[in-house]
Formats: C-alpha cells, structure tokens, sequence
C-alpha cells in the first residue's frame, strides 16, 4: 500500500496509509474541486468538461526498519498511518505482534529526499502507547504546528485522540483535558481517523466531511 497525495486550490493536504511511503505531487491545475479525495492507486477524473489530475513519485521511503523492535525508530509491528504537509513527514505504527507491545509516532527527518530513499533518517519516537494485538494508530493530520492522532486500542480511551505540537514532537493535548469521563467526550474508541475541519473559521463550502475533527 502506499499514500497518495491529494491538494485542493488552497493547498490542503490529504494522505493514506502506507508501508513503503510514495508521496505525489498533482499536477498544476487553473481550476480544481475544493477537496480532493485520498485516492489508492489511480486518480483522474474521467467526466466530460473536468480536469485531469496526475500523480508523479516525488520520492520512496523503506520503512522496514521502524518495525524492527532493536532499532530505536521502532513504532510497531508495521507503519499504519502517514501524515505529511509538504514539509513536514510523519509515520504512526501497529501492533500486529501477537501480543501486547508499544505502538509509536515517528517523524521522517529527511522528508525532501527524492528518489528510492533506502535509509531515512528519523526522530526519536514519541506518543508511545502500550497497544493490545491487532490495534494501533488509525491517523495522523498536521496543521500548521499541531499533528492530530488517532489510535485505537478496541476499547473507549482518552488517548484516542490526541494533539502533538510538531516542534517539540510532544504530546500536548489529550481528550482527558475535557474534564469528562463521558464517552465520546473524554473517552471514545479511535477508530475514525482525524481531521482539521477546512470549513472552520474559513469557506464553509470546503466542509469535512469527517468523524473528529479539530
């Protein structure tokens, strides 16, 4: 699986998961959708009137070490989700060990790098959980400073959704900060992924579209 990119005129960014990551630029258009959506393999759009958007390989990231438990980049088992803005690369992990194990965050430091990119450089993994079998992260979403998470550990959490400052690489905001224990307030399963709201003190008519957003 590999992520593709996906922008709208005014630049947002929309990614899928991946295990070896290839990110994509679209191709220069004067007119465009509002939102594009993540797309798995082929995107265009086949209307009569519409444009054509193409997708070109930038770069592709081996990730393979960051599920090997000895490395210090390990986030999991496997990469489940990506997040990137252009500037910014980041990858959240799985536990698919066959038991209880961590799961982790990691920024991909290098993210410029073209081509076949054999050995990225990393950040030290942050986030970190202790993540049932069969769980993990489900999402990442950057926006300006803030990197918003979703994990799911098969059960209602605090910890589904979360805010990291990407300075810092930092956990800075949980959903225990609402003061609540009610469920889907201060506790909830995270298996929707994030999403930054485009519609939110800006052009309604971009909307979300989205489970949680911020």
């Amino acid at each position: 699986m590999y992520p593709f990119e996906g922008r709208s005129a005014g630049g947002n960014i929309s990614s899928c998961k991946g295990f070896l990551m290839r990110t994509f630029l679209r191709s220069q258009l004067s007119a465009i959708a509002p939102a594009l959506a993540c797309v798995g393999f082929l995107f265009a759009a086949v209307a009569q009137g519409q444009p054509v958007v193409s997708l070109y390989e930038i770069s592709r990231f081996d990730l393979s070490s960051t599920a090997n438990a000895v490395n210090p980049q390990f986030i999991g088992s496997n990469p489940a989700t990506v997040a990137w803005n252009g500037t910014k690369l980041y990858v959240a992990g799985a536990n698919n060990s066959g038991g209880t194990a961590i799961s982790s965050i990691i920024e991909i430091t290098n993210p410029t790098a073209t081509g076949i990119v054999s050995s990225p450089t990393f950040s030290a993994p942050f986030g970190t959980l202790s993540t049932v079998n069969g769980r993990g992260f489900t999402g990442l979403a950057i926006d300006g400073t803030n990197l918003a998470v979703s994990w799911d550990k098969g059960a209602n959490s605090p910890d589904s959704f979360r805010m990291a400052n990407t300075n810092t690489n930092s956990i800075v905001w949980t959903l225990a900060n609402s003061g609540s224990t009610t469920t889907n307030v201060g506790t909830t399963r995270g298996f929707a992924g994030p999403a930054f709201d485009p519609g939110h003190n800006g052009d309604p008519a971009k909307g979300s579209g989205r489970a949680w957003v911020f």
